[in-house]
């Protein structure tokens, strides 16, 4: 546990204050609202090809993002780290602010049009070494008044998630200097929220907050940085259409993926180990994607949410027991070649 040392100039003996815990209010949190239009998902990789310089956030009202109004030089679009292309939010500490003052962003709101239908939040998260702030992800229904879900990375290294009142211990720590993979499921039927961390089921919540909906995601620190920071790149939420992929051209030692896609993650296993490797990772908007470094010999298999790949054929049921721990995953294509095995994948309420 992480504890400061408080001095007060009328007293000879130091008082030590214990950092308290972040608000477990439901309420959406406040910040002027932009509409996109009402559209059904919103997704940024915070680039100058969508409008972000680097610098503060707070004065790019062409973003249509906000921001917590205390702050005037936090959060910035920064080009010290990204997770793909140049560019990322960063929190730093602002020194004109106190420990425990709320920072962040707030993103364009959006209005998904089905209420029914499954809902995600999917966000990378890198944390620098320093270990004082808390840096949270919360999903939310403005329009509503309540939070949808909220995830809280503590400063000295569990995750937690907000619920039944508290925050709730997921077992899961995350790791300095490294780029976390968060994805938040809302099933609003089924009033249930399942949280995956580097696409690890890590919790699981038969209740909701409030919110039965993403319309707006807030990134936040509470500025008690002590040397670290946090960068957030590559946020997508609300109703998130599953990959197409048009087409799949092998060249050489590459192949090109056309098609519209919120996500794409071509992985390797080693049949003969077991051991898997990410190979490549990156977004696809009605573009081409280039993986390098397929073999030559590889065969282009489709196959179908919840097909099997049986000697290069699609079958009705899917059982390949080596990829269970990657929870419920849809395949919607797979190159093979030798003991390699490539694929890409959406992740499937």
């Amino acid at each position: 546990m992480k504890f400061r040392l408080l001095l007060f100039l009328a007293f000879t003996v130091p008082l030590i204050a214990q950092k308290p815990e972040p608000s477990t209010a439901t309420n959406a949190l406040t910040a002027p609202v932009f509409q996109r239009g009402g559209t059904d998902s919103y997704e940024t990789s915070f680039e100058s090809s969508e409008g972000f310089a680097t610098g503060f956030l707070g004065t790019q009202t062409a973003t249509n993002w906000t921001i917590f109004t205390a702050s005037t030089t936090q959060p910035t679009i920064s080009a010290a780290d990204a997770h793909q292309g140049t560019q990322s939010m960063n929190i730093d500490k602002d020194d004109a602010n106190t420990t425990g003052t709320l920072l962040g962003g707030f993103s364009p709101q959006i209005a998904p049009s089905d209420a029914t239908a499954v809902q995600r939040c999917q966000v990378w998260v890198k944390i620098t070494p320093g270990g004082g702030g808390d840096y949270d992800v919360a999903p939310q229904s403005p329009t509503q008044g309540f939070l949808t879900a909220r995830v809280n990375f503590r400063f000295n290294g569990p995750v937690r998630v907000l619920d039944g009142g508290s925050f709730v211990e997921t077992g899961t720590n995350w790791t300095e200097n490294q780029w976390h993979f968060l994805e938040i499921v809302l099933d609003p039927v089924a009033e249930t929220l399942d949280y995956y961390l580097d696409s690890n089921l890590i919790y699981q919540a038969t209740t909701l907050l409030g919110g039965t909906t993403m319309e707006q995601v807030v990134l936040i620190s509470d500025n008690w940085n002590d040397g670290d920071s946090v960068f957030y790149d590559e946020l997508a939420f609300g109703i998130l259409d599953p990959c197409t992929i048009d087409s799949v051209v092998v060249s050489g030692n590459s192949a090109t993926i056309t098609g519209e896609c919120d996500a794409i993650d071509i992985y390797a296993r080693n049949a003969n180990t077991g051991a898997v490797e990410l190979i490549a990772s990156g977004v696809v908007l009605d573009g081409s994607y280039t993986i390098n470094g397929i073999p030559n010999d590889s065969q282009i298999i489709a196959v179908a949410a919840g097909g099997d790949v049986a000697d290069g054929v699609a079958s009705a049921n899917f059982s390949v027991p080596t990829l269970g721990e990657w929870g419920l995953i849809a395949f919607t294509m797979m190159l093979m070649s030798g003991g390699l095995l490539y694929m890409r994948r959406q992740r499937q309420a």
